[in-house]
């Protein structure tokens, strides 16, 4: 490779490094046009890269745009089909949706590859909780508090359900 290839190389690397760090302090920030604008100049040079979609999808998810949070976290899972994180913010803008099943699905994928993820667990809870399954709902909270998930929310969460379920409507 010649250097001219070389140093035009480098330069790519360095605004990707750049683009990444802006969009993550952003993000930090809570500026979110910010890190979708940084985010789309990273993307432009490097499409495949799937944690770049991620923060992506937060960002479009707290803006409350839930269906282009939808298309990065798509990108996202198809470009890295093991990222948790990314699984379980699918399924929490399916949740946000109104669509539980297909949140469900999302979660379950997440039990596929970290079943000791007390947040996945919290957010299955959540979910079943929204569709009325609150017998499922409190397995799912248990769970999450078993696996180590902070004790306040899911005490919470718990004993939210466990008096639903014994002064039922």
């Amino acid at each position: 490779m010649s250097d001219r290839q070389n140093g035009s190389k480098d330069e790519a690397s360095q605004e990707l490094k750049e683009y990444f760090k802006n969009g993550m302090e952003a993000l930090d920030k809570e500026d979110y046009d910010k890190v979708i604008e940084e985010f789309d100049k990273f993307i432009s040079i490097k499409p495949d890269f799937g944690i770049v979609w991620n923060g992506k999808g937060m960002a479009h998810h707290k803006k409350g745009e839930y269906c282009e949070a939808l298309k990065c976290y798509d990108k996202a899972t198809l470009n890295i089909p093991n990222n948790a994180l990314a699984w379980i913010n699918k399924g929490i803008a399916h949740h946000d949706l109104g669509e539980y099943e297909k949140a469900l699905e999302c979660y379950d994928e997440v039990v596929s590859i970290d079943p000791k993820d007390s947040s996945v667990w919290y957010e299955k809870g959540v979910t079943y909780y929204d569709k009325g399954e609150l017998s499922k709902a409190e397995k799912c909270f248990k769970k999450a508090l078993d696996l180590g998930l902070e004790p306040k929310i899911a005490r919470s969460a718990l004993s939210k359900v466990r008096e639903e379920l014994s002064d039922p409507p």
